[in-house]
């Protein structure tokens, strides 16, 4: 999982070790696991992007942000009531090749569960080839 604020700054990087057989309900639940990350100082950012490599999942949150749609959204409760606390939460599909650092989180994720919050830059407890990654990712868009 990886967030990112309105300027493409990363705001925090997570993962954690979970067996599914429908990638979709992976998606889905990382997608659930974001308020265990918000913190108060991210609410400065003018808005939250929030990348995802499965399309389905980052077109239905999509929907559910856009407020004619909340009420009567399947994926409407108190699941995804943090989409509320920001002035705006974008979810961008990203594909796999594009999306190094989320990737990584997921390969990382799958020995270790993991919470990386970049406004304290505590940068031991992040492995230097994570900001190696991050770098490439940008590149990618300069």
């Amino acid at each position: 999982m990886v967030l990112r604020n309105d300027r493409g700054q990363l705001l925090a990087a997570a993962g954690w070790s979970l067996l599914h057989w429908d990638s979709t309900q992976v998606e889905l639940l990382a997608m659930q696991y974001i308020p265990f990350l918000i913190q108060d100082w991210m609410f400065e950012a003018a808005g939250l992007i929030v990348e995802g490599d499965n399309r389905a999942i980052v077109e239905a949150m999509q929907c559910l942000t856009e407020a004619r749609h909340w009420e009567s959204h399947p994926l409407s409760g108190e699941d995804f009531n943090w989409t509320k606390l920001f002035h705006r939460v974008f979810f961008n599909h990203i594909p796999r090749d594009c999306n190094a650092a989320a990737h990584f989180c997921a390969h990382l994720a799958l020995n270790c569960d993991f919470k990386w919050l970049f406004a304290d830059r505590d940068t031991d407890a992040i492995p230097s080839i994570f900001w190696d990654i991050l770098w490439s990712d940008v590149s990618l868009f300069s």
